[in-house]
């Protein structure tokens, strides 16, 4: 993963799924369905919503938004992924807006 400008709070990057973290709250939703699911979809169409992932400063990474998918994405062997990068500036911060992001990912939208 590449350094960051101060300025700049988010943007879309490429990251080795493999060396993203788990995120223990997001998979105690998941199961082996979705996984299954998930990898059949992104075989068929493609990863078509982009996980995101938090980055603290020391350029250490943890999902909050798309733990299926990353799943799914490492079962796959896939060695490198687009995600939305989100720099945050503390652990605590991560899991907030994991929740906020989970919250959003249950309001309907336009594709339901």
């Amino acid at each position: 993963m590449e350094d960051r400008s101060k300025d700049e709070k988010s943007r879309i990057g490429r990251v080795d799924p493999a060396l993203v973290q788990d995120n223990q709250v997001l998979a105690l939703s998941v199961n082996r369905q979705e996984v299954d699911q998930s990898i059949h979809f992104i075989r068929e169409y493609g990863l078509l919503t982009p996980p995101v992932v938090g980055q603290l400063r020391d350029g250490s990474c943890r999902v909050l938004s798309g733990e299926r998918e990353f799943l799914a994405l490492r079962e796959m062997g896939v060695r490198t992924t687009d995600a939305v990068m989100v720099l945050v500036r503390e652990q605590e911060e991560m899991d907030r807006l994991a929740l906020l992001l989970s919250t959003l990912r249950q309001a309907p939208n336009p594709l339901s």
